[in-house]
């Protein structure tokens, strides 16, 4: 078996090296990776230069990919079938399966080509633009600290909001039950997501002489791990970056760090810690001076423990490997679409899919941090049609949600660490879905490849 889809993977790659639109491919990303650099100024330094050439660059390949991924794969075996093709192939001992597999790997193998010349391309470009820090030398600009490296996010502990969330949702319930209101569980939970985020921001206001606290749990495999970092997210709502004074205290292991008094404009919003975290609780501890202007912390990621961990090139092999896993379930879809569809109907279904994919998850995502308030809302009787598109907006944001969840290339050009559990989670989400759509394809073509 392995044998047999083997040699169907060997014919996709061989027909695709003959391919113009391999080729045209292949420019195009590489006018990508070398026109971008070349003409992206950012904010005129070279942190900032660097970030924005990450994202932008490795952003734009992504997309590139997909586009040619998913033509591809529609017109694998559709484009076959309506030319008799396959016919070919079909009178050899070779199952449907076995066709749809090999094809499937043939195109993941193109993929990864690609994606490692961008990776070696990526790092062409960082050796000749960044220079080498010098041991002991100062960080200057950190990009090595901050930017070209691999740090763990830690968030701090979820705060016990108590009984005022539950308090308020009942308030909100019986008012719209009295007046005579229908609340589904979809609008239950845009309420309850609405008050949790109402406490929170109140919670996130310091005024003067107010004190907050932030723990941390630092997990196993981050510990004695040096030069970690606290960072400071300040809502823009407050009209300025960082708060320009403030006494803060990091202490964790009987060590405690003191600033008073400095502001954070300083330090670009960072307070490096200087001893080595082994222990699993570290407290952040901050006091506004009194008679200062009110701070508006961000509520939803006021202050973000970073410990380094990897190296940049690790990094950006963790940041194509997920790319990789969703390039290789486009290939699956395009390929099932080019099993019930002929080419260009195929290509429409699989857009139209992956459109609405994208739109239901961002849709999901902001109403569950939309700032306009779901409990005054003037409720009416919706149509079946409403209905039908929500529960199908639901439905595929629970079977595409999870592989469009994290944005590797964000994360890499802002120095986060793409983790190990988050790998995990692509790769399984893509084996599940080849195995799942190979299955359906495989029992699917057989009845149309015999009626083409």
């Amino acid at each position: 078996m392995i044998h047999r889809v083997l040699s169907v993977t060997a014919l996709t790659v061989r027909a695709a090296a003959r391919s113009r639109m391999i080729h045209s491919l292949a420019v195009l990303l590489f006018l990508v990776l070398l026109v971008i650099p070349l003409t992206v100024k950012a904010d005129g330094t070279l942190t900032g230069e660097i970030q924005l050439v990450l994202h932008l660059t490795l952003s734009l390949v992504g997309i590139i990919l997909g586009i040619a991924t998913l033509w591809a794969a529609c017109a694998g075996i559709s484009r076959e079938i309506e030319d008799r093709r396959i016919r070919l192939v079909a009178v050899k001992p070779v199952r449907k399966g076995e066709i749809w597999f090999g094809k499937w790997l043939g195109l993941a193998i193109l993929n990864a080509i690609f994606l490692v010349a961008v990776g070696f391309a990526t790092w062409a470009y960082l050796s000749l633009k960044v220079p080498r820090e010098k041991p002991g030398a100062e960080a200057g600009s950190g990009l090595h600290t901050r930017v070209l490296v691999g740090q763990q996010r830690v968030l701090p502990q979820p705060e016990d909001l108590g009984d005022a969330v539950q308090v308020r949702l009942d308030q909100v319930l019986a008012r719209l039950s009295g007046e005579g209101d229908t609340v589904t569980d979809y609008d239950r939970g845009r309420i309850l997501a609405f008050i949790q985020r109402q406490v929170l921001s109140e919670r996130a206001v310091l005024n003067g002489g107010d004190t907050k606290t932030w723990t941390f749990q630092v997990p196993r495999t981050s510990r004695d791990a040096k030069g970690a970092s606290v960072r400071v997210n300040v809502s823009p709502v407050s009209g300025i970056a960082v708060p320009e004074k403030g006494y803060w205290r990091i202490q964790a292991d009987g060590a405690s760090h003191e600033i008073d008094g400095v502001g954070l404009a300083r330090t670009q919003g960072r307070i490096e810690v200087p001893f080595v975290l082994s222990d699993t609780d570290v407290q952040v501890i901050y006091t506004h001076p009194p008679g200062e202007q009110s701070i508006l912390f961000d509520w939803e990621r006021p202050i973000e423990l970073l410990i380094p961990e990897k190296g940049f090139p690790e990094n950006l092999s963790r940041a194509l490997l997920l790319l990789f896993c969703r390039l290789a379930v486009l290939s699956a879809l395009g390929l099932a679409a080019g099993t019930l569809f002929s080419f260009p109907v195929a290509t429409f279904f699989s857009m139209a899919v992956l459109l609405l994919s994208f739109t239901g998850h961002y849709f999901i995502v902001s109403e569950k941090t939309d700032d306009r308030s779901p409990i005054v809302a003037v409720q009416h009787e919706e149509s079946w049609l409403y209905e039908v598109g929500e529960a199908l907006i639901v439905r595929l944001e629970a079977i595409a949600g999870p592989a469009l969840r994290s944005n590797p290339f964000a994360d890499l050009s802002d120095g986060i660490l793409i983790t190990g559990g988050a790998l995990g989670e692509a790769a399984g989400l893509m084996l599940l879905y080849v195995a799942i759509l190979g299955v359906i394809s495989s029992l699917l073509l057989n009845r149309r490849e015999l009626a083409a």
